[in-house]
């Protein structure tokens, strides 16, 4: 079976002293009949998408970084995470109403 290989490409930044870039690559081996649905550019942004809202979800990075690797703005990516069903705020009902008592008694 013939697989086409897709390498994309992500960047982040890592800031110490100095501000360095490292690149993670990833690769996907594709069949065939998925070659043709989407562009490179297509996969990127999906792949990028896909990744930053699991990371945000997995509370792994905040929702500007999960926003800053979608290449998307916090609004565009507000919006994202609702479509994909991922919290932006993630307070149980409990926590908002100890927090709302605790507010009356200022």
């Amino acid at each position: 079976m013939f697989r086409w290989l897709a390498t994309i490409t992500l960047s982040t930044k890592f800031h110490s002293l100095k501000t360095t870039v490292r690149l993670m690559e990833i690769a996907i081996n594709l069949p065939n009949e998925f070659v043709f649905l989407q562009s490179i550019k297509d996969i990127e942004k999906d792949m990028r998408l896909s990744y930053a809202l699991w990371l945000f979800k997995n509370a792994k990075v905040t929702l500007s970084k999960a926003a800053e690797l979608a290449t998307l703005d916090i609004y565009s990516f507000i919006a994202e995470c609702k479509k994909n069903e991922v919290p932006v705020i993630n307070v149980s009902r409990e926590e908002l109403l100890d927090e709302l008592a605790s507010m009356n008694t200022l």
